[in-house]
């Protein structure tokens, strides 16, 4: 064949594979790079159809409680799409049209857990499918999992909104304990190992309260601030358990006028969420926020803010920059706090697990790395939804305050993380 002719058969090769990537839908370039989620929920899929069978139909619902961003739960959810039709199960375009297949990005020490709930007859079956670390693409070779440890100090019929240990001792060696309750302040001093009620302090109470009230305390060397239901506080522990309290529609007496002005967080009169106005560092500007709750804390000389709005969206915001959030964080629960461990870096974030009032709960450990989030700790299980999660009297401790839902009685926890092995 002269070599002119050999040329134009080539080329002519050339243009038809060139020609073929484009105008079949099926074939694309990025199709021949390989998802780093192929595999593991090729094999979840499998695990699903073996339950299910196959050409049945579900609809999919997905929520990650791990340290994926949500770039990255979208790429999972889209793969594990592609994998259970591959399988031949079919997806409801509606939530309702079909039995729910819920899935569970969860996270453990060893890697990511992924956890599918398949409905089957009058019942669920589940499927499970574990990414070890060296697997699992957002956790960093250098990242130092945690110990997340929880001691249970009182619990009691009624609500609890906040607490405080006001000494470093053993409840059998003169610990006292302060309990922040809706329509009371009482002190317990330990007596033989067990907490008794020394005194209590009536507080103002409003004509139209929220139905689930919220309120937390604030210790000073001294004396203690709280915040209950529109109304600023300030009291002492000494022979007698004394506290005075202010609408905050009235003029705070000018002695106490700075020190109150320090509880930024307030109470919405009537509600169960929090209302805050903070100044931009650098600018003029203000940013007014509504959250269940907050947290923040300075890291290499940048402020750094956690709040969860009330739509259920936890937001990063670095003060130095301009209003908007540098990162939002989704599938976690409505409830944060800062942690200070002795290991690792300065300062991790506890989070709540995603749900409601009826389903148990957990708590786990994140470090923030620039914007992503990633999980330090196992998650540590409760009893009963987690109603509340505040700092303690110093950054090694948090507190949480659970509802028991066997009892339905209130539990006061304290928190702490250590360095784990």
């Amino acid at each position: 064949m002269p070599a002119t002719r050999r040329l134009i058969l080539f080329i002519i090769i050339i243009l038809l594979l060139l020609l073929l990537f484009i105008v079949v839908p099926s074939v694309s370039w990025s199709q021949t790079l390989p998802s780093p989620w192929q595999e593991p929920t090729r094999e979840l899929a499998k695990k699903i159809v073996a339950i299910t069978g196959p050409r049945q139909t579900v609809a999919l619902a997905v929520r990650s409680i791990s340290s994926l961003s949500d770039s990255e739960v979208a790429a999972v959810r889209a793969a594990l799409e592609a994998e259970l039709r591959a399988a031949s199960l079919r997806l409801a375009a509606k939530p309702d049209a079909a039995p729910e297949l819920r899935i569970t990005l969860s996270e453990n020490v060893q890697g990511l857990l992924w956890i599918a709930e398949i409905p089957r007859d009058d019942a669920h079956e589940v499927a499970m499918v574990l990414l070890p670390k060296t697997a699992s693409l957002p956790l960093s070779a250098t990242t130092q999992m945690f110990v997340l440890q929880s001691k249970l100090i009182w619990e009691q019929d009624e609500p609890i909104l906040d607490f405080a240990l006001l000494d470093h001792g053993s409840p059998g060696v003169g610990q006292r304990l302060l309990m922040l309750e809706p329509t009371r302040l009482s002190l317990y001093q330990a007596d033989n190992g067990r907490l008794k009620l020394q005194q209590s302090a009536p507080l103002p109470t409003l004509t139209n309260p929220a139905r689930d009230p919220r309120g937390y305390l604030v210790l000073r060397d001294d004396h203690f601030l709280l915040s209950l239901a529109g109304n600023l506080c300030r009291g002492v522990v000494d022979q007698v358990l004394s506290v005075t309290c202010w609408d905050m529609n009235q003029d705070v007496p000018r002695q106490f006028a700075e020190e109150m002005h320090w509880l930024e967080l307030s109470i919405v009169p009537g509600r169960n969420f929090f209302r805050q106005r903070f100044q931009i560092q650098g600018s003029d500007a203000q940013r007014e926020a509504l959250f269940s709750s907050a947290a923040g804390w300075v890291e290499a000389g940048e402020p750094l803010r956690f709040d969860v709005g009330l739509d259920g969206v936890a937001r990063l915001y670095r003060l130095n920059a301009d209003r908007a959030p540098a990162a939002r964080f989704s599938g976690w629960g409505s409830q944060l706090t800062g942690i200070s461990s002795n290991c690792g870096r300065e300062r991790q974030l506890l989070v709540t697990r995603a749900g409601d009032w009826t389903e148990l709960d957990a708590v786990q450990a994140f470090d923030v790395v620039g914007t992503q989030a990633v999980a330090v700790s196992s998650p540590l299980e409760f009893p009963g939804p987690v109603k509340e999660l505040w700092p303690g009297k110093t950054f090694m401790i948090a507190l949480a305050i659970v509802q028991n839902l066997k009892t339905s009685r209130y539990e006061a926890y304290t928190l702490t993380l250590t360095c784990g092995r």
